[in-house]
């Protein structure tokens, strides 16, 4: 900045700085004007003596006062939260218990299990009375044979055997047939030939009544000639009789004949199509309710099919159960089984806690086994969907890694929550940000910056950053840690602006 003493408003050749003429020298008139001048050198000199001096004093010579802090170098791990929560050790309720069924109805004969016992899979755990699933599988059994062998029967035909009796019998009506014609035609024959001996004898008889009147034949040769035409009507009237039933004989012998021959006909084509498939149907169905029996019988022994250890048990020897889906019915679940590989803590956490604890979240779990307390690593893995407001409390589930054998539910456990587990680096160390404070960011527009000082001026430098740890900011490249940023005045500042530190930073 020019020193007062040297400002001027007009050279000595009369031109004002900026090159413009100013007024002439001469006369009274250039000494009007050089008063003038002197009057507004003094107006100025008395503002910036009121107003500008402090100004010129904080900017010009000593520069802008600002505010610093230091970019600062900080592991990515959090400290560990030292206070413990109390909780017990359960199994998960979105992946166990296993429950073991009963796939039968009935009365338990025996079971063979109590809570803690490691169970394997396929091993017998209980047992169901099995004498009257044995009769109805029985039964079943002897039902579906028949239907088999009905189907079989006519899936394959008649035997030929069969076929040749029925060719047989259908000849032997035809013989009959026969037979039954020949008959009928010597009985008309005969009927004819007795109409004629009757007409015959009517007519003797008929001519002879005259002749008594003249005496030419006796009362009693009369007598005979009418005997002799009654006898010879009778013969013809059961021959007539004979001679209908002959003919009835020939319709039954012909209708028997039709009858015999459609069945050896059908033989010959086989059973029908539709026959075949009812009985095919009904095959089906006794299958079914055989299998059905024979499932139940071989479902009285109740089998474990996991591998496990038993967490509860439900029934016991002379309890009824009843196979899954009955409606009404006692139940089936004999007991559950838990995967003592697969454990969770359950975990009680203050309501103005719960802020600090997050899912995945690294967890100490401490119990006591067997006298000795033992430290289990754990995670976070979910929070019940409810709290519990009357008691200010909400509900942790912890899976617990790597569970030893002497671990079981219902134990009483300690929780300690740890903070974010350390990001690591390629060789395994923890990863290292670089942080800034926020008030220190400058973005204009798409350009993100901050100021460091240099030489006693500011000095620009484009940062990427990241996210926000511990109220400041992670940057990512423009910085390595241990610079001096500027924190305030950055609206008053530019790069190259003269600056100075406020007094006790």
């Amino acid at each position: 900045m020019e020193d007062l003493s040297k400002l001027k408003l007009y050279d000595d050749e009369g031109e004002k700085k900026t090159g413009k003429p100013g007024p002439a020298k001469s006369g009274g008139k250039g000494r009007g004007s050089f008063g003038l001048a002197a009057i507004i050198v003094a107006l100025v000199i008395g503002f910036a003596a009121g107003f500008g001096i402090s100004f010129l004093v904080r900017s010009g010579a000593g520069g802008v006062e600002v505010s610093t802090d230091f970019v600062v170098k900080q592991s990515s791990a959090r400290p560990v939260v030292a206070r413990k929560e109390s909780g017990w050790i359960e199994v998960p309720d979105d992946r166990y218990p296993l429950y073991i069924t009963a796939l039968t109805t009935g009365r338990l004969e025996k079971v063979m299990l109590r809570k803690g016992m490691t169970v394997k899979k396929g091993q017998e755990i209980a047992r169901v009375y099995s004498d009257y699933l044995k009769s109805d599988f029985d039964k079943a059994e002897a039902e579906y044979g028949k239907g088999r062998s009905n189907h079989e029967k006519l899936k394959s035909g008649y035997r030929k055997q069969e076929v040749a009796q029925a060719r047989a019998r259908a000849d032997k009506a035809y013989a009959l047939v026969l037979k039954a014609e020949a008959a009928l035609k010597k009985s008309e024959a005969d009927l004819v030939e007795l109409k004629h001996q009757m007409d015959l004898a009517n007519i003797t008889y008929i001519r002879a009544i005259p002749l008594l009147d003249n005496e030419a034949i006796s009362e009693q040769r009369l007598d005979e000639l009418k005997s002799q035409y009654e006898e010879a009507k009778a013969r013809h009237t059961a021959s007539g009789a004979s001679t209908k039933a002959a003919a009835a004989d020939v319709d039954l012998a012909r209708a028997n004949r039709e009858e015999s021959l459609h069945e050896y006909k059908l033989m010959l084509e086989g059973y029908r199509k539709e026959d075949i498939d009812i009985a095919a149907a009904e095959l089906l169905r006794l299958k079914a309710k055989r299998d059905l029996a024979k499932l139940q019988y071989e479902n009285r022994v109740i089998k474990s099919p996991w591998d496990g250890v038993i967490l509860h048990q439900f029934k016991h020897a002379g309890d009824v159960v009843s196979y899954p889906g009955m409606k009404d019915g006692p139940g089936g679940i004999i007991a559950s089984v838990y995967n003592p590989k697969v454990l969770q803590a359950r975990i009680q956490i203050d309501l103005e806690r719960v802020k600090d604890v997050f899912e995945g979240q690294k967890v100490l779990i401490t119990t006591d086994v067997e006298g000795s307390s033992v430290t289990y690593e754990g995670k976070v893995a979910r929070f019940d969907p409810e709290a519990d407001y009357k008691n200010n409390v909400v509900w942790v589930k912890v899976d617990i890694k790597n569970p030893s054998e002497s671990l079981h539910p219902e134990m009483v456990c300690k929780a300690q929550f740890l903070a974010r587990e350390q990001e690591k680096t390629a060789e395994g160390k923890a990863k290292e940000h670089v942080l800034i404070p926020l008030e220190a960011v400058v973005e204009r527009g798409s350009k993100t910056f901050v100021f460091t000082i240099a030489g006693g001026r500011a000095r620009r430098i484009s940062v990427e950053l990241g996210g926000t740890v511990g109220g400041k900011r992670v940057v990512k490249s423009g910085l390595s840690g241990g610079e001096e940023v500027i924190t305030s005045r950055l609206t008053s500042i530019s790069d190259g602006t003269p600056v100075r530190k406020r007094s006790g930073r």
